[in-house]
């Protein structure tokens, strides 16, 4: 159906045991690399409440059938910084080393990661909480690009 989500970063139903109600767990199924590991296909989330990302291996069976593998888990209260360069989004921690990369299909879904997880990271280095109503990690990709054409109206 033409009103079906994309495979892109999506808000998840699913909650975490302490997410507050009314946010968001981002999933996105996305090629990611660790630390002297080549990369794998794994299901990302991200939980803006707790500050985590957490990517899952994921391989898809001839069936057609998901089998999830070995979960990691990215503490952003350990990341310094986020670059971002030709389709890839990079979290870096507070001494420069390589946390995570992943691989982003598109120019949105790159932006969108980048704009979340430099926001979590900011909250949690400045310690800045979010309130628990409302998650400083906007809700939707288009969520994200309408607060930066705000921004950029503002500067105008």
């Amino acid at each position: 159906p033409s009103g079906a989500p994309g495979p892109g970063l999506m808000p998840s139903d699913r909650r975490g045991g302490d997410t507050q109600e009314g946010t968001s767990v981002w999933e996105q199924v996305l090629v990611a690399a660790f630390p002297n590991q080549i990369p794998e296909v794994h299901v990302a989330s991200l939980d803006p409440q707790k500050g985590v990302l957490t990517l899952r291996e994921a391989s898809v069976a001839g069936a057609g059938d998901v089998s999830l593998g070995t979960e990691h888990r990215v503490d952003l209260a350990q990341a310094g910084s986020v670059v971002t360069s030709d389709g890839v989004v990079a979290v870096l921690g507070h001494d420069g080393e390589l946390m995570v990369q992943m691989h982003l299909e598109t120019e949105e879904e790159q932006q969108s990661w980048t704009k979340g997880l430099e926001l979590i990271i900011q909250d949690r280095s400045t310690g800045v909480r979010a309130s628990p109503k409302k998650s400083s990690v906007p809700a939707s990709p288009s969520a994200i690009m309408r607060q930066q054409v705000a921004a950029d109206a503002e500067g105008d």
